[in-house]
C-alpha cells in the first residue's frame, strides 16, 4: 500500500502544477486554485488560495476516503526576481521529486543562480518540510509543509 501510494504521489505531482502551473488550475467558487489527477482508484486534489503569499492542501482519496494529507504555506521574499521566474525555477525542481519522500522536489537543485533547498524531516507515514529558493545566495522563496498517512 504504502509503495503504491508513493507512486501515485509522484504521477500526480509531476502531472499537475509541476507540469502546467497554474494554467492547468481550476478556479472554484471561492477564488482557490485547484488540481486533481486520477489514477485507478486513487484521487489527488490540490487546492490553495494566493500568490506571492499563499497556503494550501493536498489530499489523496483512496475509494472516495481521504488516506492522506499535506499542508503548505508559502511566500516570495523579494520583489527583485518576478514571481513568474522564481515559479518557473520551482516547476523545475517540482518535477524531480524523489520516489522515496514524494512531498515536493529534491534535497537540492542548483540551475544557473538559482539554488532549491528542501529540508525534509520523516516518511510518508508522517512529515515535515521547508523549501527555499535562492537568488545568488539571497533567500527569496520559503515554503513549510507537514503531513501524514490518516488511515
Amino acid at each position: 500500500m504504502i509503495q503504491k501510494l508513493k507512486q501515485f504521489l509522484v504521477n500526480a505531482k509531476k502531472n499537475t502544477y509541476a507540469s502546467g502551473g497554474e494554467n492547468k488550475a481550476k478556479i472554484t467558487t471561492g477564488g482557490a486554485k485547484e488540481y486533481i489527477f486520477n489514477d485507478n482508484n486513487f484521487r489527488y486534489v490540490d487546492k490553495y488560495k494566493g500568490h506571492e503569499k499563499f497556503s494550501g492542501e493536498e489530499n489523496i482519496l483512496q475509494n472516495n476516503k481521504i488516506i492522506w494529507k499535506m499542508k503548505y504555506e508559502g511566500k516570495i521574499l523579494s520583489n527583485k526576481i518576478p514571481a513568474d521566474n522564481i515559479y518557473s525555477f520551482l516547476k523545475i525542481a517540482l518535477k524531480k521529486i524523489p520516489a522515496n519522500k514524494p512531498f515536493r522536489g529534491p534535497k537540492k537543485l542548483i540551475d544557473k543562480e538559482f539554488k532549491y533547498i528542501n529540508n525534509i524531516k520523516g516518511n510518508i507515514e508522517e512529515f515535515s518540510g521547508k523549501e527555499k529558493i535562492f537568488y545568488r545566495n539571497e533567500l527569496i522563496y520559503n515554503l513549510v509543509y507537514n503531513g501524514k498517512i490518516i488511515q
